[in-house]
């Protein structure tokens, strides 16, 4: 009877200790898992939407449903919202505090720092993203164009021409690098030879005001110009940038020096600037026109003044390769001794874009 007794409370305290073993590794196992507690959104038609908020970019919110998986809710529908997830918070003033979101007044948000608790109160509109995408990988584009002519018989003529330009364009800034090279004769006599290199920086203080730093570098053998230089700093405004326009005007400063073959001609001078580009999609991704237009005026003699237009249209065969037509047209009311102020130039080649 007392052996009996005894594997009695025995078995009672194994079973006790796999009882007390298993509340003990279920308190563990749910110490581990912090509870998933639902982010609240709250719309201005009254709705109230429970699940993950997962990001916020472009004035776009989602949120990862049970019942619906991600739906998209635009920002400005938006009343409410609370975030239980520390998550980067990106301000409309460029501050980014990790943390999470809560309800305060009426159509007011709070900011919670995850660091310190922190509270930063601000309205739905300030908060510009939350855990947004890493920014895309800067990119180059550009472009290439030759162009090349041969006639024999009456008239025996050669020409060449090449012309390329890149360009890199971000939220902060826009780099334009360009570059040419033309020569062309008749009877072996040269009737056209010249080349340039230009390069223009672009700085955005807001989405549309910039300041831009310039340099341009000319050549021109017919027109007895050895090296034109210029170079400048202004303000600038990009009044159009979409799919289908792009649009800018700028105004600035620049120093330009003119080195002629014949000595006396050469001259040197600081100028007003005035620039204005335009581009338009004419068939979106087919067929294009450009414009870009510059006009330097001397601050030191107003009869000493220079103007450019570059007018281009482009058909474009396949998302590389194109045809292009253009015009260069340039007034130099001061050109060197025994030459012309007005100078026509055209150019139709093929280019290739990458």
């Amino acid at each position: 009877m007392v052996d009996e007794a005894r594997d009695w409370h025995e078995k009672r305290g194994f079973s006790h200790f796999i009882l007390k073993a298993m509340v003990f590794i279920g308190l563990l196992t749910w110490a581990g898992c912090p509870l998933a507690l639902p982010d609240t959104v709250k719309t201005v038609d009254g709705s109230i939407l429970h699940g993950a908020v997962t990001s916020l970019s472009d004035g776009k919110l989602v949120l990862k449903t049970e019942f619906a998986g991600e739906i998209i809710i635009p920002l400005d529908k938006v009343v409410e919202l609370e975030t239980a997830e520390v998550m980067p918070i990106h301000l409309s003033d460029g501050t980014v505090i990790p943390g999470t979101i809560q309800p305060s007044t009426p159509g007011r948000l709070e900011v919670i720092r995850a660091e310190d608790q922190t509270r930063v109160p601000v309205v739905p509109s300030q908060i510009a993203a939350i855990n947004p995408p890493p920014p895309s990988p800067v990119k180059w584009h550009g472009s290439l164009i030759g162009d090349l002519a041969i006639t024999d018989g009456n008239s025996q003529t050669k020409g060449i021409g090449v012309a390329g330009e890149m360009s890199r364009r971000t939220a902060e800034d826009r780099i334009t690098l360009k570059g040419g090279y033309f020569y062309s004769e008749d009877k072996g006599e040269g009737t056209r030879d010249d080349q340039f290199i230009s390069g223009k920086y672009d700085y955005f203080f807001t989405e549309k005001l910039f300041g831009y730093l310039n340099t341009r570098l000319d050549r021109d053998a017919i027109k007895d110009l050895e090296l034109r230089t210029t170079g400048g700093a202004g303000l600038g405004y990009q009044f159009l940038e979409t799919d289908i326009y792009d649009l800018f005007g700028e105004a600035g400063f620049s120093y330009v020096n003119e080195d002629f073959s014949n000595d006396p001609d050469d001259q040197a001078y600081a100028a007003a600037r005035f620039a204005l580009g335009f581009g338009w999609w004419i068939v979106k991704d087919i067929v294009r026109f450009e414009e870009n237009a510059e006009f330097l005026l001397s601050v030191e003699d107003t009869n000493d003044w220079l103007g450019i237009s570059e007018t281009s249209l482009i058909w474009k065969w396949t998302d590389q390769w194109s045809s292009r037509a253009g015009i260069r047209f340039e007034y130099d009311n001061t050109p060197a001794t025994g030459f012309e102020r007005a100078d026509t130039k055209y150019m139709l080649g093929i280019g290739y874009t990458f």
